[in-house]
């Protein structure tokens, strides 16, 4: 090797080693910039070009071969996809919480102790029936109650709103980050090695699957191109905007992108999984719609319950018929005419059905029909009482028909918003029965046969058909009806139908079956004609209807009807729970998914420190070995420039004697 090799070899040593404090320097300024891999130098021995010299001729020096990037793929992409869970959880618990505070109410001023007030009112009022002051009280609790149930209906409304502005927000961030990735790719793409645009990149697409996670693929020249599901945000170069709207007929949250070219954007809500935007998705549409169903659930089956219960009663002004509160069932009359919906009864149809009713009423057939738009409906029609009856709802008209009628019929979709208390006039709340029967005889039964067959004997006091059984307690006139039909329908063979019509103070009884029955009264006096209106003795012929007019009086001043209304706290009338468990199981539910989404956060962080972890093993920046790095590099250069020194003195010698 000559003496200008060496120059050679330390200019090579030189320029390699400064390379090598430049990327040094370069972890160390960028150990807290978030996203940035460690770099480190790649060193390759120069050879001596393939003429050997001298046995062991040593090389020509070094040279850096590049760059890297310490960088792990696979643990990248395990941190994207977790943190994307983590954002999801994140989100989710920030929203149940809000909710839980819709429902966590001071011990005397929510909605549970409101509920308990108002059937408490009842029963005062049941205590002292003519007294103003406990009618007046029951009124202020039941708007009291109302309220309540007004605002935390209105406030998961106000928290969905919030959650699709954000959602826009979110949207908005995405539609920038897109923007920049696309910008980015060309940037690599034009510049491969540029190690930190890729950290950039790579940064830029955590943080958009941290808002909705998508599918990465990498071309030949390094772009990214970026999914959701299977509809492309990012594509090279290009990037394709995002919006987020509302389904005007669902009320939900729709997710588009807007791809270039294509007359209609593409609802990608399916597709979205995991991040900030799944968890708005889900905490809007599906569980604050959830908690929002099941209170319109309280709110319709409270109101129509305790509507049934008013509208069978009496007020001290003799006024019946009237709700107690505001009517969950809205109706329409497209026609206007003679005919109109006196009230619904929900009975037995599932709480909440939106399901759109139509009513059509043919005068030419005087007969009712019932439709929804998925196709005919079943129904049945009592003109004594005018009831129609279809999938558990009974309409009670008024009036008589002029010609053709339409009706539409369908549950309050804002029920727990709209309650309110139909009743301010204290006079007016039904207290009284009104047409309480007190039968006191154990003995009133009937007795009936079908086609002159065996005889049946129906108790009309217990259900049980024995006579012995004691008074359970007084009857109104529809319940003993309801009592009538469904010992008649237990005892025989056949079907029967027993109503009351309060207007005309008539008994109905119909023998749907094929078989005559006659019936024989056991006491003309207080049975027949007292109570139900007919003679001793009644044959019913088959498919035929009976009806006798009441004069049993009335028992005026009686508190019955509150005292029902109050034991309402203490049946199951509310999809088969009572009021209060009810109410309690809603918020019970809330606080079971809240304390769920904090136990999964948890859970899911301590995976993420985990990944970050194992992540910073190999891409973090260490100072403590980046300044032994500095050293060792310092050492080098040092060393490369004491070499060059060393051969200008030894070229120095060499041309002094040979200038001698």
């Amino acid at each position: 090797m000559s003496i200008l090799s060496l120059f050679d070899i330390g200019r090579t040593s030189l320029l390699t080693t400064r390379r090598a404090l430049d990327t040094t320097a370069h972890n160390v300024a960028n150990s807290a910039t978030p996203g940035y891999s460690r770099q480190s130098v790649v060193l390759e021995n120069i050879p001596n070009g393939g003429f050997v010299v001298a046995s062991g001729a040593s090389g020509r020096g070094v040279t850096l071969s590049g760059v890297q990037r310490m960088y792990d793929s696979f643990t990248s992409l395990q941190m994207i996809t977790e943190k994307a869970n983590l954002s999801y959880w994140e989100t989710y618990k920030s929203g149940m919480i809000n909710v839980e505070n819709i429902f966590n109410e001071a011990s005397d001023t929510g909605i549970y102790p409101a509920i308990a007030d108002f059937f408490n009112a009842w029963q005062e009022v049941s205590q002292y029936p003519e007294a103003y002051a406990q009618r007046t009280l029951l009124i202020n609790k039941a708007e009291y109650l109302a309220t309540r149930i007004n605002r935390a209906s209105i406030s998961l409304d106000e928290e969905r709103t919030r959650i699709f502005q954000g959602s826009q927000t979110m949207v908005s961030s995405a539609n920038t980050i897109v923007s920049r990735i696309a910008n980015l790719n060309e940037k690599i793409a034009s510049n491969p090695g540029s190690l930190d645009l890729k950290d950039q990149r790579d940064l830029l697409l955590e943080e958009l699957n941290q808002i909705v996670r998508v599918t990465t693929f990498e071309d030949n020249q390094g772009r990214y191109s970026i999914l959701i599901g299977g509809t492309p945000i990012v594509d090279g170069g290009t990037a394709y905007s995002m919006s987020a709207g509302i389904d005007p007929s669902s009320q939900n949250m729709r997710i588009y992108v807007n791809i270039t070219g294509e007359p209609v954007p593409r609802d990608v809500t399916s597709l979205v999984q995991a991040g900030a935007l799944k968890a708005n998705l889900d905490l809007r549409d599906t569980t604050i719609v959830g908690v929002r169903e099941r209170l319109n659930t309280f709110a319709i089956s409270l109101a129509d319950q305790v509507n049934y219960y008013h509208r069978i009663g009496y007020g001290l002004d003799g006024s019946t018929g009237n709700d107690f509160f505001s009517s969950a069932i809205k109706t329409t009359d497209s026609v206007a005419g003679g005919l109109s919906v006196a009230f619904v009864s929900l009975g037995s149809t599932p709480i909440p059905d939106y399901t759109v009713y139509t009513i059509q009423y043919t005068a030419a057939t005087a007969s009712f029909s019932v439709s929804t738009p998925a196709g005919p409906v079943a129904s049945s029609y009592d003109p004594a009482t005018q009831m129609l009856t279809y999938n558990g709802i009974s309409v009670k008209f008024r009036g008589a028909a002029a010609g053709d009628e339409q009706f539409t019929v369908f549950m309050n979709q804002n029920a727990a918003r709209d309650i309110s208390v139909a009743v301010n006039d204290p006079r007016k709340i039904a207290a009284a029965a009104g047409d309480l029967i007190s039968v006191t005889n154990a003995n009133n039964i009937v007795r009936f046969s079908e086609d002159g067959g065996a005889t049946y004997t129906t108790a009309k006091i217990s259900l049980d058909a024995n006579p012995a059984t004691p008074e359970i307690e007084p009857y109104t006139r529809q319940s003993l009806a309801a009592a009538l039909m469904q010992a008649m329908e237990a005892a025989g063979a056949g079907t029967y139908t027993v109503s009351y019509n309060a207007a005309s103070h008539q008994y109905s009884i119909t023998n749907a079956g094929v078989n005559t029955v006659v019936i024989d009264w056991a006491n003309i006096t207080t049975t027949a004609k007292g109570l139900f209106g007919f003679s001793s003795i009644t044959t019913l012929q088959p498919a035929g209807t009976v009806t006798g007019s009441s004069v049993y009086p009335n028992v005026p001043g009686d508190n019955v009807n509150a005292s029902l209304l109050a034991n309402l706290f203490s049946l199951p009338i509310i999809a088969g729970s009572k009021p209060a468990d009810y109410y309690q199981s809603i918020v019970s539910d809330v606080g079971v998914k809240a304390g769920s989404a904090k136990t999964s956060l948890r859970a899911q962080n301590t995976l993420v420190e985990q990944l970050e972890s194992r992540r910073q093993e190999l891409s973090g920046v260490n100072l403590d070995e980046e300044a032994a790095n500095l050293i060792k590099f310092q050492k080098s250069y040092e060393a490369a420039a004491k070499m060059i020194s060393v051969a200008d003195e030894m070229l120095a010698t060499l041309l002094n004697m040979i200038g001698k």
